[in-house]
């Protein structure tokens, strides 16, 4: 079916093959006709239709089935027919929001319930292995990026570093979007210190993990050291969980998605995963998950995080695991590792929310997971700042929980247009230094 066909024409395809009442009531309300786009004041593509009593102008149909595209379904109206598929109802000058790209979920209802954001920090060695990451100005600063990421959540500032974490040109951390985030929605939140080399100068939780080890010359850590981790992971899972509908759990580790391609080629999967750079150096990841594998013992999944990991996923391998609520792991390719080292050791309800840039990566395949994914879209694309317009163009993607904490924002009402408006305020304020 076309994505973009009037919503008449749309409606009375889906009325031929059901007789649900309330798609047969929008079908008789709906006049075709030319109608103007409310923000242009040109001719748009749809219809006037009547819905619900109320009149509204330049609607269109989205029903893209193959792929569920969920476009800016609180202004729009769902038709729910007997076979389960969907049409929106949109203004034709609205944006797609988010979309699933696997699987399905009720994730918009999830997260109108009580969020609890957690952010989970940690350091691997592997960073160190030179052109392997850009997440830092300079290789010197790469250890202090996950504890600045958390300070400035916090703060709207870093106090371990001058500036914020960025590229070597000055591209600025997925931290930006998920302060914003956080800001606007006033959702709750903690930093877990899961392996850090600099310990953030904030209020946080320690697990007491392991630094993580340079999967190319050696194990990640210690088995024993990231069982009781683990164990300590869910125990802070279980009980942070209790006052909470549901969790989203991100993640800030340099070089995370070479030990998450190193646990997804233990695992028996070919590893495709993002980088932080649009020319991703998948040769030299594919050398080190290469050595880094075969120091895997066996295919229990405590082995091969220990074994070819880092501390940030044995954090969120325990925290989710101890969850008594869904939980939305915020996150690109390193979560669908994650996810699936879960999948081997218990029982969770869960989604994978990412940004599209990740998504548009042909590098990276989120059809790995063995949880829905969805990805959101903060318009950066749009935005007047070339720092931020850098994400639409491969760098950076993902991090920091934005993907997750960006569809968050859309779910409590915040339209695509005031979110990219805000993340340019806290770009200008926080990166530009102009108040």
């Amino acid at each position: 079916m076309d994505p973009e066909i009037s919503c008449f024409q749309s409606l009375q395809r889906l009325k031929e093959g059901s007789s649900h009442p309330l798609a047969e009531a929008i079908i008789e309300r709906a006049k075709i006709g030319r109608c103007l786009d409310s923000r242009t004041g040109h001719p748009g593509k749809g219809v006037v239709a009547e819905v619900n009593g109320k009149q509204s102008t330049c609607w269109k149909a989205s029903s893209n089935l193959d792929s569920k595209v969920l476009c800016g379904y609180m202004l729009g109206v769902v038709i729910h027919v007997y076979n389960k598929r969907r049409v929106y109802l949109l203004p034709t000058s609205f944006s797609i929001m988010y979309e699933f790209v696997k699987g399905d979920s009720n994730i918009s209802d999830i997260l109108k319930g009580k969020v609890v954001y957690l952010l989970v920090v940690g350091n691997t060695k592997t960073a160190e292995v030179p052109g392997i990451t850009v997440a830092g100005a300079n290789p010197e600063l790469i250890k202090y990026t996950p504890p600045a990421d958390a300070e400035l959540l916090y703060y709207g500032k870093c106090l371990s570093i001058d500036g914020v974490p960025a590229t070597p040109d000055g591209k600025p951390t997925p931290a930006l979007i998920s302060y914003t985030a956080l800001r606007l929605t006033g959702t709750p939140f903690f930093v877990v210190n899961s392996g850090l080399m600099v310990k953030p100068k904030i209020p946080f939780v320690d697990i007491d993990a392991p630094v993580g080890g340079n999967i190319a010359e050696e194990r990640a850590m210690d088995i024993k050291k990231v069982e009781e981790a683990i164990n300590r992971a869910r125990i802070f899972g279980k009980n942070v969980s209790k006052v909470a509908d549901v969790l989203i759990v991100g993640e800030s580790i340099p070089a995370g998605t070479t030990t998450a391609a190193a646990v997804l080629k233990a695992l028996g999967f070919e590893p495709a995963v993002s980088s932080s750079m649009p020319e991703n150096p998948v040769n030299l990841k594919k050398r080190v998950v290469e050595k880094a594998v075969e120091r895997v013992n066996n295919d229990d999944p405590i082995e091969i995080l220990s074994a070819v990991g880092d501390p940030v996923m044995l954090g969120i391998v325990g925290i989710a695991l101890g969850s008594e609520k869904p939980v939305v792991f915020a996150g690109g390719t390193q979560m669908v590792a994650i996810a699936n080292l879960i999948a081997k050791m218990g029982e969770v309800e869960a989604v994978i929310v990412t940004t599209k840039y990740v998504a548009s990566d042909s590098n990276a395949d989120l059809s790995l997971s063995p949880f829905p994914v969805v990805t959101a879209d903060p318009m950066l694309g749009k935005s007047r700042y070339e720092g931020l317009r850098a994400y639409d163009h491969g760098f950076v993607k993902e991090g920091v929980g934005a993907g997750g904490l960006t569809l968050l924002s859309y779910v409590r009402g915040i339209e695509p247009e005031r979110f990219l408006d805000e993340v340019e305020k806290d770009y200008k304020c926080i990166i530009l230094n102009v108040t």
